[in-house]
């Protein structure tokens, strides 16, 4: 917690990954310490009569390249509500990327949506480059939730009220003027004029790239297990939004898994534990999680997973079959 300058992320995921083991039965399951000059080791050795298993955990975060697409569909946006502030206008935009974020100009969204004000309903166009979705803010849903509640300033709520939807998935931006409650000061008790930008990027090449961070991942803890056990690598990652993008991903980890050559280790199986954070529009809540596991065989082996059907956080009685992003 205090020693890692980045972030304890890592440590936290391997705590649950014991937890997980401990609840599942298994008799024995024991951290590694690192040891100079010892050579790399695996985060936990499991057993149980009969079975023993090598264990490495790789809190995956976001990589540098979802960052910087994170940050070019921001300043995208940004123009955007420029656009609606200098004409007057609310609005809601969505997009769907067809290419990779770096290769559009500052000011393509703001020129696309230039030619379609003023808007008057619901506008949809494609340059082949993008999908865009131009639409009014739902004033009467915003008046009438306003008339009696406040709304927390730029969470994921008000972004539901002002589109009348919200697609958890997409990345956002909201620009928005509003009157602060003196009771909270965090929340609105009116809002004047309001800017949303949902997007998402569809681009095949940008989910190539954040295939490879996974695919570099599995073979840096692959090089962390010995030889004389099987091991099992967890992977814990955050959604990465759009269904159709989680699901594309998930079936490129498990062709990566599949096609994966191991070096000197016994590498049998990936589990990918999937995190998707702050999916709620409730009043009552600030932030919720759904799990997803998918496990990842490697090869054409036939050894048995060492954890079937495992959740990490929610109570496996509680899972559901599937995928959250199927669901």
């Amino acid at each position: 917690m205090t020693s890692d300058r980045s972030q304890p992320e890592g440590g936290i995921y391997e705590l649950l990954v014991a937890g997980v083991y401990t609840r599942h039965g298994w008799s024995t399951v024991a951290f590694v310490d690192e040891t100079p000059g010892r050579g790399r080791t695996p985060d936990l050795h499991v057993s149980k009569p009969g079975t023993r298993w090598a264990v490495e955990c790789k809190r995956i975060m976001r990589s540098g390249y979802a960052a910087r697409e994170e940050k070019a569909g921001k300043l995208l946006a940004a123009k955007v509500h420029e656009v609606s502030e200098s004409c007057g206008q609310s609005f809601v935009l969505d997009v769907r990327f067809r290419e990779e974020l770096d290769a559009y100009d500052e000011s393509y969204l703001k020129d696309r949506i230039e030619e379609l004000l003023p808007l008057d309903g619901t506008v949809e166009h494609s340059d082949g480059r993008t999908d865009i979705r131009l639409r009014p803010v739902q004033w009467d849903l915003v008046r009438s939730i306003v008339s009696s509640d406040l709304i927390y300033i730029g969470s994921t709520r008000m972004m539901e009220i002002i589109s009348g939807e919200h697609e958890h998935g997409a990345s956002h931006s909201l620009n928005v003027k509003c009157r602060r409650a003196e009771s909270k000061p965090s929340y609105a008790d009116v809002i004047y004029h309001a800017s949303l930008v949902n997007w998402a990027s569809i681009s095949p090449a940008a989910q190539r790239a954040k295939a490879d961070h996974f695919k570099r991942k599995i073979a840096s803890a692959e090089g962390q297990l010995p030889d004389d056990c099987p091991g099992v690598v967890h992977v814990g990652m955050e959604s990465l939004g759009h269904q159709i993008i989680d699901q594309r991903r998930h079936f490129q980890n498990h062709l990566i898994a599949r096609e994966f050559t191991t070096s000197t280790s016994r590498l049998r199986w990936i589990y990918g534990n999937y995190f998707q954070v702050e999916v709620t529009t409730r009043q009552d809540e600030s932030c919720a999680m759904e799990e997803s596991m998918a496990p990842y065989r490697i090869g054409t082996h036939r050894t048995k997973e060492p954890l079937p059907g495992h959740l990490l956080i929610a109570d496996d009685q509680d899972a559901v079959e599937g995928l959250h992003w199927n669901l």
